[in-house]
C-alpha cells in the first residue's frame, strides 16, 4: 500500500532535516488516506508536499525501472495506473531510516 523513495535536504542550523517520497498505491488510497496520514502525523513527520495524481504508462515503467526485467513487472505497472496515488514528500530529521522502519519490509512476508 505504501512506497518509499529517498533524497537528502540540506542542512538547517545543526539539525539536518532529510525528506522521503512516500506514495499511498491505488489500493490504499480511498478510505484509508486519513488514516494513513494521521499515522505518518503523529510518528513526527511533516507533510512538506502532497499531491493526488494519476501515474501513465511511461510514469510507472520509469518510477519502477530498477524492476524491468522482472517477471512481476508489467502486472506492476499495470496496478499502478489502475487509480490515483497520493505522492507525499515527508520531512523529519531521520525521515528515510524512519519511514524504512514505519512502513516495514517491501516484502511483507519478510522479517
Amino acid at each position: 500500500m505504501l512506497m518509499v523513495g529517498e533524497y537528502r535536504s540540506s542542512s538547517n542550523g545543526s539539525i539536518r532535516n532529510e525528506k522521503t517520497l512516500a506514495m499511498i498505491k491505488p489500493d490504499g488510497l480511498f478510505g484509508n488516506t486519513d488514516r494513513i496520514k494521521n499515522v505518518i502525523l503523529e510518528s513526527g513527520f511533516i507533510i512538506f508536499k502532497e499531491k493526488v495524481v494519476q501515474l501513465d504508462e511511461d510514469s510507472a515503467a520509469s518510477f519502477y525501472a530498477e524492476h524491468c526485467t522482472r517477471s512481476f513487472f508489467s502486472s506492476l505497472a499495470k496496478y499502478m495506473m489502475s487509480g490515483s496515488v497520493l505522492v507525499m514528500v515527508l520531512e523529519m530529521e531521520n525521515a528515510v531510516a524512519d519511514w524504512r522502519t514505519l512502513i516495514g519490509p517491501t516484502d511483507a512476508h519478510k522479517d
